[in-house]
């Protein structure tokens, strides 16, 4: 919001400092507030899902990169289109690593098949060692 300048030379004779919230109503700012929590309530209500839906299908998986594998965390991440999935493995060479992050796509199905939402959010998949536990 831009603030006229005769305003903000009125504004400046009758305080030390302006700031960009001055002349704002308060029960506006409230709302605001109020709304960023709710957002992030939902982020970690749609985190607390993917990572749910994830668990039960690495849980049925007994094929040897699926061996001992575990969701460690779930995050959102930068910007609403994209969840950060933590994993674990007991002994994560680089070899496991790559084909667990080769089966984002089936990842991803999975947490879509739990979660009703119309376009579901990319997986960034980061892989652990099973005792390290969440950073």
């Amino acid at each position: 919001m831009t603030i006229d300048p005769r305003l903000l030379a009125k504004m400046r004779a009758l305080c030390a400092d302006v700031y960009d919230d001055d002349g704002e109503d308060p029960r506006l700012m409230a709302r605001r507030r109020e709304r960023r929590g709710a957002d992030d309530k939902r982020a970690r209500q749609l985190c607390g899902q993917i990572g749910r839906a994830l668990a039960l299908a690495l849980a049925g998986r007994t094929a040897p990169p699926f061996t001992g594998v575990g969701v460690a965390a779930v995050r959102p991440g930068a910007d609403p289109s994209h969840v950060e999935v933590e994993l674990t493995h007991p002994t994560p060479s680089p070899a496991v690593v790559a084909a667990l992050i080769a089966q984002r796509g089936w990842l991803r199905a999975e947490a879509a098949a739990a979660i009703h939402r119309k376009r579901v959010p990319e997986l960034v998949i980061t892989v652990t060692h099973a005792g390290e536990g969440s950073r």
